[in-house]
């Protein structure tokens, strides 16, 4: 008889499945040319009632200019999120180096479209990658991990939604999964790159699906897999 999963098991399976919905969703809410909200036609749900994924992308009556922020947001957060999972609960870890594991263990493409653009970054005057630093109470945090992009995507992004409602100095657009992460800005390049939120969506739930897989496996061999994952991701 096949045994039925544990309580640890059934919060790790909804909060993954929690989050591709909800990043799903947010990309399909928008504004269209009439400034009116939408929800994109794409969006269905099975018979479960659970949100079915579809071919990422703008949604089809998205005009240029009128974007919703909301999946930006999500992104952010749940890499956050996920990124205490990446590092395993360490405690010598600043915020911004733990946002920078999750993209470290799980979303390569987005590490590698930074590097190949590393000049359009240049006006941003931000470091390279993260550095070994001091912290509260004679701690330091020696994670060296991340480049310029895990950089931005933090210090402009991240921060600029949590403590300023929008990214200072940061741009939105949606060019679809097809194109780069980051797109360069002709009109105002001193800005640097601006942020293509189609790719990021497109790759976190990817990343989110290699977790996934991950955890699966590693339960195969170490029964206190799912146990850490649930207590990694929900403490403080």
């Amino acid at each position: 008889m096949r045994a039925l999963p544990s309580k640890e098991q059934d919060l790790f399976q909804t909060a993954l499945r929690w989050m591709e919905e909800n990043i799903i969703v947010a990309g399909g809410v928008y504004r269209d040319g009439s400034n009116r909200l939408r929800i994109a036609r794409e969006i269905r749900l099975d018979r479960q009632a659970q949100v079915k994924p579809w071919s990422w992308n703008k949604p089809s009556g998205w005009k240029s200019g009128m974007l919703n922020s909301t999946v930006a947001l999500t992104c952010c957060c749940y890499i956050a999120a996920l990124g205490k999972v990446a590092s395993r609960g360490d405690k010598n870890r600043c915020d911004r180096a733990v946002f920078a594991s999750f993209i470290d263990g799980y979303m390569n493409d987005l590490l590698q479209d930074s590097k190949n653009q590393e000049a359009t970054f240049r006006p941003l005057q931000l470091p390279a990658k993260h550095t070994v630093h001091s912290l509260r109470g004679k701690r330091k945090c020696l994670y060296t991990g991340g480049n310029v992009g895990t950089e931005v995507l933090y210090r402009v992004y991240r921060n600029g939604f949590v403590h300023a409602f929008w990214p200072k100095g940061g741009a939105l657009v949606r060019r679809g999964v097809e194109n780069p992460f980051w797109c360069p800005s002709m009109k105002h390049p001193e800005r640097g790159p601006q942020l293509n939120i189609d790719r990021l969506a497109w790759e976190l739930l990817k990343g989110i699906k290699r977790l996934r897989h991950e955890y699966q496996l590693r339960a195969e061999a170490a029964p206190d897999a799912y146990r850490n994952f649930v207590t990694w991701l929900t403490e403080k």
